[in-house]
This record gives C-alpha cells, structure tokens and sequence, in this order.
C-alpha cells in the first residue's frame, strides 16, 4: 500500500492518478 514504485493507478496519490505512466514518490 505504501510502496507505490510501479505502475498502480489506483494507488496513486496524485503524482499519476489519471496517468498511464508509474508514479514515483
């Protein structure tokens, strides 16, 4: 839940809710 280091939109914050792309915070 808290490692968001891959391609998860759902669990993204908002570094890429809505983006195809892996968020990295």
């Amino acid at each position: 839940m808290l490692n968001i280091e891959k391609d998860d939109p759902r669990e993204a914050p908002e570094s890429g809710d809505k983006k195809p792309q892996p968020v990295k915070k």
